[in-house]
């Protein structure tokens, strides 16, 4: 990781950087969780937080939930934040384009205000949550592995696509009904803003790797 990331991280500093409503993917042996928080608005001084279990559909078509109220001042030590036995997905981070900026051509300020932003938060990281919830949510409403793909005629036309972005396209295509309910799948649990939610909590969690979350 990234000299500058380890300073935040270990300082502790990236936990100032904590803004809601925000999300992050975590798991234990059995179970993986998104947890997600958002300012209540009839709580003021306490964050809205919901453990999502990916492996358990509520009737809703969402996965299954439990709802706390957290104290905003335990932020990063309450328990229904900081779960106990469970590791964080790790940050993947996306190297800076050096290019970009030299001594006799600095970097122009909209590029550079862009790669900062995606510094904390990139776009890798972001597939890799995409992905994470995808595979949950495809595991939970199809009962054979998904099989859009033998279906490989749109590849002719669209060849950098990966899988899991064909396998969404089939289902808005072929599954209106499923399309919704995963609409409201990223809607809750793909939180974020310009830091990741794993790398704010990465301080008070074990991480892993994200392809040990499967």
């Amino acid at each position: 990781m990234n000299l500058a990331i380890v300073y935040l991280v270990r300082t502790g500093v990236i936990k100032k950087l904590f803004r809601p409503p925000q999300s992050f993917f975590v798991k234990n042996r059995n179970q993986r969780f998104v947890v997600s928080i958002e300012e209540e608005p009839n709580h003021p001084d306490s964050y809205h937080v919901v453990h999502w279990n990916l492996s358990v559909l509520a009737d809703n078509g969402l996965p299954q939930q439990q709802c706390y109220f957290v104290p905003k001042t335990k932020l990063f030590s309450s328990n229904h934040i900081v779960l106990s036995r469970f590791s964080l997905l790790s940050y993947e981070e996306q190297p800076l384009d050096t290019n970009q900026n030299n001594h006799t051509h600095p970097m122009k300020a909209d590029v550079f205000e862009a790669s900062i932003k995606n510094y904390l938060n990139s776009e890798h990281h972001q597939r890799i949550r995409t992905l994470l919830l995808w595979c949950s949510f495809t595991n939970n409403f199809f009962n054979k592995p998904f099989a859009a793909w033998e279906n490989i005629d749109i590849l002719d036309h669209a060849p950098n696509w990966r899988r899991d972005e064909y396998e969404r396209f089939v289902v808005y295509q072929e599954h209106p009904e499923k399309w919704d309910i995963w609409c409201r799948w990223k809607e809750h649990m793909l939180l974020t803003g310009q830091v990741a939610g794993e790398l704010i909590f990465m301080p008070v969690y074990q991480t892993i790797r994200w392809d040990d979350m499967f």
